[in-house]
C-alpha cells in the first residue's frame, strides 16, 4: 500500500511542477507584455552590409627572386629575377574590397660580367596588351623563364586578379643584345607550342 502511495504521489507532484512550469512561463508573458492602449518603444535596428564593411589591412604578395643558369647560342648566362611588392604603384582592391599592393619586377640577365638586360618591369609596361579595365583591377603577379628559344630567352609574365586564379599570360621574349617582345598568350598550352 505504502508503495501505492508513494507512486500516486510521485506522479501528482510531476504533474504539479509541469503546471507550475507551464504557469510560471504564462505569469512572465503576462507581465512582459504592454498594457492595454500603450504602444511599445520601436527599436534601433542596425544593419551593417558587407558594402559598409572596411578592409583596411594592405595584402601584398612576399618578396620573391629566382636564379637560373642558361646556356643560349653557346653563352652561359645567368638570369636573375626579383618580384618585390612596389609602394610607387597604385594599391588594387579586390573582389571583396581588400586593397592590394602590386608588384615590380626586376629582370637581369647577364654573360658573365657582361649586362644584356637590366629591367623593372611594372603592371603598366604591358597596358598596350590588357583592356583597361582589367588593368585597373589587376596586379603584376610574377615572371619566370620558360626555355632558350632560337629568338631569345622566353619568360611569363602574369598580370591577374589579387587573391585569385584569373590572370592574362604574357610572353616576354629577350633578345642577344637584350631587346624586349611582349606578346599576350590565350592560353598557357600556347607558350609550349612557342618554338
Amino acid at each position: 500500500m505504502m508503495r501505492y502511495g508513494l507512486c500516486l504521489a510521485r506522479h501528482e507532484l510531476t504533474t504539479l511542477l509541469r503546471h507550475g512550469y507551464v504557469l510560471f512561463a504564462v505569469a512572465c508573458l503576462a507581465a512582459c507584455s504592454s498594457p492595454a492602449g500603450h504602444k511599445p518603444q520601436p527599436r534601433e535596428v542596425h544593419v551593417v552590409s558587407k558594402a559598409q564593411e572596411t578592409h583596411s589591412e594592405l595584402l601584398q604578395m612576399p618578396s620573391q627572386e629566382a636564379e637560373e643558369h642558361i646556356s643560349w647560342r653557346g653563352r652561359s648566362l645567368t638570369s636573375h629575377i626579383v618580384r618585390r611588392p612596389d609602394a610607387a604603384q597604385p594599391i588594387v582592391a579586390d573582389s571583396q574590397g581588400q586593397p592590394n599592393a602590386d608588384n615590380s619586377i626586376t629582370l637581369r640577365i647577364a654573360d658573365g660580367a657582361k649586362e644584356i638586360l637590366n629591367k623593372r618591369f611594372t603592371k603598366a609596361d604591358f597596358a598596350a596588351w590588357l583592356d583597361a579595365d582589367f588593368m585597373s583591377k589587376a596586379i603584376l603577379q610574377g615572371l619566370v623563364f620558360v626555355q632558350a628559344a632560337p629568338e631569345g630567352l622566353q619568360y611569363i609574365a602574369t598580370v591577374g586578379y589579387p587573391q585569385s586564379d584569373l590572370y592574362v599570360p604574357l610572353t616576354v621574349t629577350v633578345g642577344a643584345n637584350g631587346q624586349l617582345h611582349i606578346r599576350r598568350n590565350e592560353t598557357l598550352e600556347e607558350i609550349q607550342e612557342t618554338p
